[in-house]
C-alpha cells in the first residue's frame, strides 16, 4: 500500500520560498564565479550553465506536483543541479588555471641560461616589462600590440621576457606549491561529488575555495604572470617547450 500522501498549499508553498532562495542564493555565486573566470580570461563552462537551467525545470515542476514523494523528488534533483553547477564552474576555472601554470612550470625545469634570447631582447621589447610594473599584467598587452598578426613572433617574446625576468628559482617552487593546492582543492570537490556529499546550501564550495582563489591572485601579481596564463595555450602551441604534466 502507497504511503505517499499530498500535502496543503501552504507546506507546498513553503517549499517553493526553500527552493527559490536557494536559486537566489547560486545567482549570487554565479556571478561572482564569473567574475573569477573574467579576471583570467576564461570562458563560462557549458555544464555549468546546463546545470543552472536544469535546475529551473524542477522548480518549475514544484508548481505542478501535490504528491509529497515527488515534491520531495524534485527538490532533491533541483539541490542536485545547483550543486553540479558550482562545483563544474569552480573545477574547470582550477584545472585550466592548473594546465597553463603547469606550462610554466615546465619552462622554468627546461630554461637554459646558454639559451639565446633573453639578452638579446630589443630594448623597447624588455622595457615592456620593465616599465609596466605599477600594471604588473599590462606587459603581455604591450607585447601583443607589438606584433599583431605575428603569432609566432608574440609567443617567442613572451617566453623569453619570462625566461629572463619571472621563470627564478623561487617561482619554481611558489608555482609548485601552487599547483598542489588547486589540484588538492579539485580532488576535495571530486570526492565529495564521489562520496554523494551534499552541500548544505548554494555557496558552500564557493567559500570553501575562495581563500585558494585569493592566494592564486597575490600569486600572479607577484610573478606578474596573470595575462601570461591567458595566453599560455596559444603560446605552447607556438613553442612547444611542455614536458609531460607532474
Amino acid at each position: 500500500m502507497s504511503t505517499d500522501r499530498y500535502i496543503s498549499e501552504f507546506d507546498q508553498g513553503n517549499v517553493r520560498r526553500n527552493n527559490c532562495a536557494k536559486i537566489d542564493q547560486y545567482i549570487t555565486v554565479r556571478e561572482n564565479i564569473r567574475r573569477w573566470y573574467t579576471e583570467f580570461g576564461f570562458d563560462f563552462p557549458h555544464s555549468s550553465e546546463n546545470n543552472f537551467r536544469d535546475s529551473w525545470f524542477h522548480y518549475r515542476k514544484l508548481y505542478q506536483e501535490r504528491s509529497a514523494a515527488e515534491i520531495i523528488g524534485q527538490a532533491a534533483t533541483l539541490d542536485e543541479h545547483l550543486q553540479r553547477a558550482e562545483k563544474d564552474s569552480i573545477i574547470y576555472l582550477f584545472q585550466k588555471i592548473s594546465e597553463a601554470l603547469e606550462f610554466w612550470y615546465h619552462a622554468a625545469l627546461n630554461k637554459e641560461e646558454s639559451r639565446r634570447g633573453p639578452d638579446d631582447l630589443e630594448s623597447g621589447i624588455n622595457s615592456m616589462y620593465v616599465h609596466t610594473a605599477n600594471t604588473p599584467n599590462r606587459w603581455v598587452s604591450l607585447v601583443q600590440k607589438k606584433y599583431s598578426e605575428d603569432v609566432f613572433g608574440f609567443a617567442t617574446c613572451c617566453t623569453r621576457i619570462a625566461n629572463r625576468y619571472i621563470l627564478t628559482y623561487a617561482f619554481r617552487i611558489d608555482v609548485q606549491n601552487m599547483i598542489h593546492e588547486l589540484k588538492n582543492q579539485v580532488l576535495e570537490i571530486r570526492m565529495g561529488g564521489a562520496h554523494i556529499q551534499r552541500m548544505s546550501s548554494p555557496g558552500d564550495y564557493y567559500r570553501k575555495v575562495k581563500p585558494c582563489f585569493e592566494r592564486l591572485v597575490s600569486f600572479c601579481s607577484q610573478y606578474r604572470i596573470k595575462e601570461l596564463i591567458i595566453v599560455s595555450e596559444l603560446i605552447e602551441w607556438q613553442t612547444s617547450v611542455i614536458e609531460p604534466s607532474i
